[in-house]
């Protein structure tokens, strides 16, 4: 696992690649969890809106 610098040293291109790491890791235990495991990582996938999902995520973490 990648060591996580303090916030104000993290640029946004590590910043956006760590969570879109954790993306995949999640939406992968997402599918077999959710809705009792019956959707597959790619149906899941097609449901949500990755870009979207990882900007916010980037905003709320960097405050902006």
């Amino acid at each position: 696992m990648k060591q996580i610098a303090p916030l104000g040293s993290v640029s946004k291109e590590d910043l956006q690649e760590a969570i879109s790491d954790a993306y995949g890791a999640d939406l992968s235990g997402a599918a077999a969890v959710a809705f009792g495991g019956c959707y597959t990582v790619t149906q899941l996938a097609a449901m949500v809106d990755r870009d979207g999902i990882i900007n916010q995520a980037i905003a709320l973490v960097s405050n902006n």
